[in-house]
């Protein structure tokens, strides 16, 4: 049987609802945790893998990158044109 998208709704939310993972990651280091997340359950899912196991793979992941910095590169407050 293969995942519906309320199957991988369900369980993202799950992942995005866990705070183990969160605690000291900004905003844009959270959502780049959760586009890993989604691609890996969508991956998953289209494979016809155990999405109850790939939740707490995923999440087991997401633990380690909160050990380490993930940095996340800003774009720069302005832009200066050097052919003028």
């Amino acid at each position: 049987m293969s995942a519906t998208a309320s199957d991988i709704g369900k369980y993202f939310i799950r992942i995005a609802k866990d705070e183990s993972w969160q605690p000291n990651l900004v905003d844009d280091q959270r959502r780049a945790c959760l586009v890993f997340a989604y691609e890996q359950l969508a991956t998953a899912a289209n494979s016809g893998s155990d999405l109850e196991w790939t939740v707490k793979r995923i999440i087991a992941a997401l633990n380690t990158f909160n050990d380490f910095s993930i940095s996340v590169e800003s774009q720069p407050a302005s832009v200066t044109d050097t052919n003028s």
